[in-house]
């Protein structure tokens, strides 16, 4: 191909140069779907272009691990770096993206967390074979694709407040989960049950004080038994400290303020509410919105 230009009474004639450009990279899952903060975890993103120098970015400060071995096995389809974020850092969902020479990711949803986490074990499709889980506070991360029902099973001791928290539509799923919990007995006595908790999108949450010492059984699946786009959940579950109602529901930065927690696991008194005072952070100007980033090659995290 040419351009032609035209030039004090002729044509001036230049070669066309084809510039080619790399694709920009894309993330479509990172496993597992969070870290617990203060403890260095190996994550593998799974993807599209990962391999052009790839860095993380993140609206929270983290390190990475810096020897190569840790990312062996890395490749344009996948990237496996091992990130550790502040023992402080404010648990919650954040969006990360991956960075190359060729461009920038889409965002993607990733949980920071502050207890141990677990994987789902197949086959736990039945009430007989629950996959046990170790001494609570955990959580556990799974998968619920179509009509697959997932059992659980815990020690209990009896007068134990217990919460279950369902986190899917919170970190980008694609599955609408119902909770239920019963007693691990012949009977399979029922214990309380939850499907789209106020406030949770359309996830959902229990709480249940436990009637008697003994094994229980958690089941979680989609309502809808499709388990459709990303069907993934991440279970929290234990003695979790937990309200469902706050008053008043935002504060100024730099001001004290008293707040108002009602029902859940942390309401105390005869009132049925517990009240606590909290002087909220200043911070900088858009501070939330300012990127870390972070390479395989120098260990640190950069505002």
């Amino acid at each position: 191909m040419t351009w032609k230009f035209p030039v004090a009474g002729s044509l001036l004639v230049l070669p066309l140069t084809t510039i080619g450009f790399g694709a920009p990279p894309q993330i479509t899952e990172i496993m597992p779907f969070g870290v617990r903060r203060g403890e260095a975890t190996q994550i593998r993103i799974n993807g599209a272009n990962l391999s052009g120098n790839p860095r993380l970015i993140a609206p929270f400060p983290f390190t990475m691990n810096p020897k190569p071995e840790i990312t062996k096995g890395s490749d344009a389809a996948h990237w496996t770096p091992e990130i550790k974020v502040p023992g402080d850092l404010a648990i919650g969902v954040y969006p990360v993206r991956i960075q190359t020479d060729d461009g920038i990711s889409n965002p993607f949803l990733f949980a920071i967390g502050q207890l141990p986490q677990f994987a789902e074990k197949e086959d736990n499709s039945t009430f007989e074979t629950a996959q046990q889980l170790p001494a609570l506070p955990v959580v556990v991360e799974g998968t619920a694709q179509g009509n697959d029902v997932d059992y659980f099973r815990f020690a209990g001791k009896k007068g134990q407040k217990i919460v279950l928290d369902a986190q899917c539509a919170r970190i980008g799923s694609g599955v609408d989960p119902t909770l239920r919990l019963t007693r691990a007995n012949s009977a399979r006595t029922f214990i309380a049950a939850a499907d789209e908790s106020p406030g949770l999108l359309t996830d959902c949450r229990l709480s249940a004080t436990l009637p008697d010492d003994g094994d229980y059984i958690i089941e979680i699946s989609d309502s809808r038994y499709q388990g459709g786009g990303r069907p993934v959940y991440r279970l929290s579950i234990g003695s979790i400290p937990m309200a469902e109602e706050l008053f008043p529901l935002g504060a100024r930065s730099g001001e004290t303020v008293g707040l108002e927690f009602r029902g859940g696991t942390i309401s105390s008194g005869a009132d049925g509410f517990a009240i606590a005072a909290i002087t909220p952070r200043r911070l900088p100007a858009n501070d939330w919105y300012q990127p870390r980033i972070a390479d395989p090659g120098s260990g640190l995290s950069e505002a």
